[in-house]
């Protein structure tokens, strides 16, 4: 089982929980709807900004958005199948996913 670091994994299940960030689909971050995907919420808990997430999407094939999340590659399908829902599951609200973190992670 992966481990995420401690402060960054409670930083991050607490944006996760707090309601202040919209959760959208399929982009990091999303500047027209001004949404995150749960990927995207943690790049901004590590200092990404919003520009360089607008309209990004997979963070899986992007080494540099693997590395600046902290979120294993193993981890990182999982938790973007889990809030973009996929054929066989529906999506999962952002404090649905963060327990899944916090129980996983």
């Amino acid at each position: 089982m992966n481990k995420l670091p401690k402060e960054f994994k409670e930083k991050w299940l607490a944006a996760l929980r707090s309601g202040e960030y919209k959760q959208g689909k399929m982009e990091l971050y999303n500047k027209e709807t001004d949404s995150f995907c749960c990927i995207g919420v943690a790049g901004i808990i590590n200092g990404l900004s919003l520009d360089e997430m607008n309209g990004k999407s997979s963070p899986i094939y992007n080494p540099e958005y693997t590395m600046a999340c902290l979120i294993p590659a193993s981890d990182m399908d999982i938790l973007i199948r889990m809030n973009d829902g996929s054929w066989n599951a529906k999506q999962k609200s952002f404090p649905e996913i963060a327990d899944w973190i916090e129980a996983n992670l």
